[in-house]
C-alpha cells in the first residue's frame, strides 16, 4: 500500500539566503522549520545569483547537492570539488562550504540515521519498501506506478510526487513526442535505517 501526495509551486515555502532564494518543496515532519534546524529531512530548490556564496552551517546533517544547470565549483577544506550539472555530491553539513559559480540547484539536508539517494530518474526503478520516494519534475511528466495498484501520474514542471510506500514499487517515467526522456525529474529515496 502506498500513499501519494502531489504539491504544486503554489504549496511551497519561499524564503531568501545569502547567495540568493530558496524553495523548500518538502520537510519532515511539516511542522518543523529550517532556522531551528528541528527536521528530519528537507528537499529544496535553490538559485544561487551570486559569483561566490557560502553555503549556510547544517552541523548534525549530512547534505546532497545536484546542479539542475551549469558546472559549479566548492571549496571545503582547502581542497576544490569541480562538480558537472547533475551530478549529485554528498558532504557533511558541518564543513564551510564556499560555491563558485551561478546555478539553479537541488538541495536534501537530512539527519543521520537516514539512506538517502538522489539520481535523475531513468525509465524505470523500483522503490524498495518502507521508503519515501520523491519526485520533482524538471519537465512535464508522465508516471506509470505499478505496486499493490497501477495507476498513471502527470507531474508539470516544478510539481513533486511524494511516495510513501509499505511495499515494493515500480515508478516508469513514459516518453512522448514532445518530451525526451533525458533529465526529466529527479528521484530522491529516504529511508530510515533499522536500528540494530
Amino acid at each position: 500500500m502506498e500513499r501519494i501526495e502531489k504539491k504544486t509551486s503554489a504549496d511551497y515555502l519561499i524564503s531568501t539566503w545569502s547567495g540568493g532564494q530558496t524553495i523548500e518543496i518538502l520537510v519532515e515532519p511539516d511542522s518543523s522549520h529550517l532556522a531551528q534546524r528541528d527536521f528530519e529531512f528537507r528537499l529544496s530548490t535553490a538559485t544561487v545569483t551570486t559569483d561566490r556564496s557560502e553555503f549556510s552551517d547544517f552541523t548534525g546533517y549530512q547534505r546532497i547537492l545536484l546542479s539542475l544547470d551549469r558546472s559549479i565549483s566548492l571549496v571545503q577544506s582547502g581542497c576544490w570539488i569541480d562538480l558537472k550539472a547533475f551530478e549529485p555530491y554528498s558532504f557533511d553539513g558541518k564543513l564551510p562550504t564556499i560555491c563558485y559559480g551561478k546555478c539553479q540547484d537541488f538541495n536534501v539536508i537530512y539527519k543521520d540515521g537516514y539512506d538517502v539517494s538522489v539520481q535523475i530518474l531513468k525509465e524505470r526503478q523500483v522503490i524498495l519498501p518502507q521508503t519515501t520516494a520523491v519526485i520533482y519534475a524538471l519537465a512535464d511528466s508522465s508516471l506509470l506506478l505499478s505496486g499493490d495498484n497501477t495507476q498513471r501520474q502527470g507531474l508539470l514542471k516544478n510539481e513533486t510526487l511524494i511516495l510513501k510506500n509499505q511495499t515494493a514499487l515500480q515508478v516508469e517515467l513514459l516518453s512522448s513526442r514532445k518530451q525526451p526522456l533525458t533529465n526529466s525529474a529527479i528521484l530522491t529515496t529516504i529511508k530510515k535505517q533499522s536500528r540494530r
